[in-house]
């Protein structure tokens, strides 16, 4: 009887409690409340700042693409810096574009504005530049101020100048301060935000870092271009947002009130004064519709943050200064009549616009059409994934890209474009299109081109795309400051650009300038590898590319 009392029946042991296991510790417990605490806390932070970054609106002239103009042929002209080795490796440099810059400047009448990406002069611990080329442009704005005390010079740049210390003049361009120039640091904190991973968290508590002091005073000190730098934690905060002012223009009116503009990839900085680059001038067109871009870009950044390098006048009068001109500046050219049949069209496209324009271009490509691409990055997918749709309808493709070996005087694994190029080669091979990749054959520089040609002589196609944006969505989907123009019926200019891209493909003249894709070509480990960074870097934006 007693046996049949303490047996337990079958149900039971069924819904008898399991005895108590680690997870029911209440230390363990009271962890896991904590951490999903902190979970739901950083998602609500994340998810703020997300909502931050679209109340707080764009910058005034982003996305812009100005009214197509018909121009005269010889007032577009198409300019080229080559860098390549002779039979002796000996690196030869062939440099336009920034003696037309120097020449502009000599030029101006009472108007320069310059919006420039990079403006560092190399430190004294530094290797010594190929040429000194923002002591060059500094030398020759100061000496026009000298001889013109009227001429307004303006200087847009980059916060990256001055490792992102906002409250700090970037130090080659100090003489132009003393002799009456201006200069403003871009507020990008109205531009769009490419690193989803971080950006966000930055919008949310970026408001509450810059008021603690210790934040923006003490910090690591770090060495760039030869010059070393104390680097605070907000300096960092602020970098790690991956987006910049990547424009390279320059706009001036002449004395005899013509607009002239220079749209480049090249960056006056010395490091980079060996790469190969490519730049549009032209002489009336859209230039003052850059001119009015231009001035929205340093008249909204000096509205929300009034920083920047005036010299003896304040902020007020530098915003006094870009209103006025504004408003009453003449921004016409004289036209120079020209016969419709044999005029070039001029558009000038920024941000966003550059995407769309680049997407028209190649998504009309096809048979009989000839494509060349001289790129220093190319990652986009949509971009790639048009330059497969326009080889397989009948275009012939030509690539001939940076094998990104360097950047900013650091090593690369290269990436973006060894795996990009990588796929598109693959790609070719199976469906047995005319796609084909060179690699330029670069030292210590870079072959920093932003440039696309499509031609086909039958038809009387020939279009131009060329600029600061690289092929990537930070530069083409509103995720950078950017600006190309846009040529069509481009005969001379395209001309030229059909004869530079041959010799760097054909390697003429005895000249070394490119190499064939498998020199560079990923393999083993390093092409897997490289393939995720590549679909990693486009998912997030957490990259510099």
């Amino acid at each position: 009887m007693a046996d049949d009392i303490e047996r337990e029946s079958p149900r039971e042991k069924e819904i008898a409690p399991a005895p108590a296991g680690p997870s029911s510790h209440p230390i363990l417990r009271g962890f896991a409340k904590f951490a999903v605490g902190c979970l739901l806390v950083l998602a609500g932070v994340w998810f703020g700042g997300f909502l931050l970054a679209y109340w707080t609106g764009k910058v005034n002239g982003f996305h812009t693409l100005s009214p197509p103009v018909s121009m005269r042929q010889d007032d577009v002209q198409l300019l080229f810096d080559l860098t390549g080795a002779d039979p002796s490796g000996a690196r030869i440099l062939n440099q336009e574009i920034f003696d037309s810059l120097l020449e502009l400047v000599r030029s101006a009448g009472d108007t320069i504005v310059l919006d420039m990406f990079l403006v560092d002069a190399v430190g004294p611990d530094a290797p010594p530049p190929a040429r000194k080329t923002m002591q060059e442009l500094v030398g020759a704005l100061v000496r026009k101020k000298k001889e013109a005390p009227d001429t307004w010079v303006l200087v847009i740049t980059d916060p990256i100048n001055t490792a992102y210390r906002l409250d700090r003049c970037p130090e080659s361009l100090r003489p132009l301060v003393e002799a009456g120039g201006r200069v403003i640091l871009t507020d990008l904190d109205q531009v769009g935000d490419s690193n989803l991973l971080y950006s966000p968290f930055y919008r949310a508590i970026a408001p509450l870092a810059e008021r603690i002091p210790f934040l923006g005073r003490h910090g690591v000190t770090a060495e760039v271009n030869g010059i070393r730098r104390s680097v605070t934690p907000l300096q960092i905060l602020r970098l790690l947002n991956f987006k910049a002012n990547h424009r390279k223009t320059a706009v001036i009116k002449d004395r005899d009130g013509k607009w002239h503009a220079l749209v480049s990839s090249a960056n006056p900085h010395e490091v980079g004064s060996a790469s190969s680059n490519a730049a549009v001038r032209l002489t009336g067109g859209p230039s003052a519709a850059l001119f009015a871009n231009e001035l929205e870009i340093a008249r909204s950044s000096l509205l929300r943050r009034p920083e920047g390098c005036f010299g003896a006048d304040g902020p007020t009068q530098v915003l006094r200064e870009i209103e006025t001109r504004l408003e009453r500046d003449d921004r016409s050219t004289p036209e120079r009549p020209e016969s419709p049949r044999d005029a070039a069209v001029a558009q000038l496209c920024t941000e966003g616009a550059i995407g769309e324009k680049l997407d028209w271009m190649l998504d009309g490509a096809g048979a009989g059409d000839r494509v060349d691409i001289l790129m220093f990055y190319l990652a986009d997918p949509g971009v790639l994934r048009r330059i497969r749709g326009a080889a397989a309808r009948g275009a012939r493709v030509r690539l001939l890209l940076d094998p990104n070996r360097r950047a900013f005087g650091r090593g690369r694994h290269g990436i973006p474009n060894r795996p990009a190029a990588a796929g598109l080669v693959r790609w070719a091979g199976r469906r047995g299109r005319d796609l084909q990749v060179r690699w330029f054959v670069t030292q210590e520089e870079q072959a920093h081109f932003k440039l696309i040609h499509i031609y086909n002589p039958d038809l009387g196609r020939d279009q131009i795309l060329c600029g600061s944006a690289n092929f990537t969505r930070r530069n083409l989907r509103d995720e950078n400051l950017e600006a190309d123009v846009f040529l069509d019926k481009a005969r001379a200019a395209g001309k030229k650009c059909t004869e530079v891209f041959d010799k760097l493909w054909e390697n003429t003249g005895d000249m070394v300038y490119s190499s064939e894709f498998e020199r560079f070509a990923p393999k083993g480990a390093r092409k897997w590898l490289g393939r995720v960074a590549l679909a990693w870097g486009n998912l997030t934006g957490a990259c510099t590319y």
